[in-house]
């Protein structure tokens, strides 16, 4: 699964690229200009920042003063997956200090310069906004459902939530703006209170939606789309998407993520790393005293503390793994009944819709449909004033909710806007318009969506 997660990150760069190059016209562009900027801020300001860069010590001291949170740059070395899109929330959190700080200090280093101006550019302040989103409502949460799932195959539980999510991006660009994930109605999938991941998007909820938003999302979103419809067809249509009970007991235990993998390559990659950088056999011979100094301690135990020790580390081992199994029974539980929740919200919402057709069906059969403005005035002749306005709004809602959903503007079959109750010639002039409109465009059935929902 992570591996899938990683691999999504060349499908997102490839269309910011595209994007990138339709704004700027350049065809010779190799790379989005964000990558450079998620490289080079790691280097200058990151937590493994390279001893010759005196910028990462000077921001750490500042931040320090000024007693900012978060204010840590998470590096590219040493990660993988989707650490872009970590590092992303974490220039976008903490950007504008970033800017401040350059400024004061005054650098004559090209590559601080190129990335002060960088970080004021609204094509790469839109870019790092989109994929601080991207990591923050879809690629971490996904993470973090990997984790607790108890069987691979519950991968099906939360697979065509994110497929319809971005489904709905490509046609509403604006929904991922929003700031609500398709995980949502799994407790696994959100951040921890007061955790880092937590402020960071609380602080993209509250910045404002960057200018071209809705331009590059949907480019994103059916890239993404495509690419996560191969990777997760299993689980969203095929031999995995209702798995039966016996086949999860089988694969239960089996690790989405190879996690404990990562972690212990991240402490292989500390011991080399570290300064001085540790050469194989200062590893080995740290890790041979740190084993002696262990077996060294055992062996001043006397032979009845010994085996309390083992038998409380052999019992420990087996409360850990029974509280683990608990924690995912529960997890899988709370996911199920959220689940049935939202299917049974959704079928409550579709009677009331269907609901509310019928009785504007029924109370369009008294003034009939107006297809045309002569039909219209026909119907409005010698009619009580109240009795128009009944007719009128009936033809209305009637439009609103099932001829034609998506007219625009919507105000123009809407009673009010703004505040502003609608008199009965405004009314009556909205109604003409729409009629006008639907007939200077498309065919009457071409319009007929009977399946849209309200809006």
């Amino acid at each position: 699964m992570l591996h899938i997660l990683s691999n999504s990150s060349a499908i997102v760069f490839k269309s910011l690229l595209e994007h990138e190059k339709f704004c700027t016209n350049n065809e010779d562009l190799t790379e989005a200009s964000v990558l450079w900027v998620l490289n080079e801020i790691p280097r200058y300001f990151g937590k493994r920042s390279s001893g010759k860069y005196s910028t990462a010590g000077q921001w750490e001291a500042l931040a320090k003063e000024m007693e900012l949170m978060f204010f840590k740059i998470d590096s590219n070395a040493g990660h993988r997956f989707i650490i872009r899109f970590i590092i992303a929330s974490e220039i976008t959190y903490n950007r504008e200090e970033i800017i401040s700080f350059l400024e004061n200090l005054g650098n004559t280093d090209p590559t601080l310069v190129n990335l002060k101006n960088s970080l004021k550019n609204d094509l790469i302040i839109l870019h790092l906004h989109i994929l601080s989103l991207l990591g923050a409502l879809i690629l971490q949460p996904m993470w973090q459902l990997s984790e607790a799932s108890e069987s691979v195959l519950q991968m099906s539980l939360y697979a065509p939530a994110l497929i319809n999510y971005l489904q709905d991006l490509v046609d509403d660009p604006m929904l991922l703006f929003t700031v609500n994930s398709p995980f949502d109605v799994f407790p696994a999938a959100a951040p921890k209170e007061n955790s880092k991941a937590s402020a960071f998007l609380k602080s993209l909820k509250e910045r404002p939606i960057p200018v071209g938003g809705s331009e590059v999302v949907p480019i994103v979103a059916k890239s993404l789309l495509e690419y996560f419809q191969r990777q997760l067809e299993p689980f969203v249509t095929g031999i995995y998407a209702s798995p039966d009970i016996a086949l999860e007991r089988e694969t239960t235990g089996a690790p989405l993520t190879n996690i404990p993998c990562e972690s212990a390559f991240g402490y292989i990659d500390h011991m080399f790393t570290t300064k001085p950088n540790m050469t194989t056999y200062n590893r080995s011979a740290l890790m041979v005293a740190a084993k002696n100094n262990v077996f060294g301690y055992i062996a001043t135990l006397s032979e009845e503390e010994k085996r309390e020790m083992y038998l409380r580390a052999f019992n420990n081992k087996h409360l850990s793994a029974e509280l683990a199994a608990k924690k995912t029974q529960q997890i899988h539980r709370e996911n199920i009944e959220k689940i049935e929740q939202q299917a049974l919200k959704q079928q409550l919402d579709k009677k009331k819709s269907e609901a509310k057709r019928k009785k504007i069906a029924v109370e369009l059969r008294e003034c009939g449909f107006w297809l045309t403005l002569q039909e219209m005035d026909t119907a409005l002749i010698n009619i009580p004033p109240t009795t128009a306005i009944k007719y009128i709004k009936s033809n209305i809602r009637f439009r609103k909710t099932v001829w034609s959903p998506k007219f625009e503007p919507k105000n123009l079959l809407q009673f009010s806007h703004q505040k502003h109750t609608y008199t009965y010639s405004e009314l009556l002039a909205n109604l003409k318009a729409v009629i006008v409109a639907d007939c200077s465009g498309s065919d009457s059935d071409t319009n007929y969506t009977s399946d849209s929902d309200e809006d």
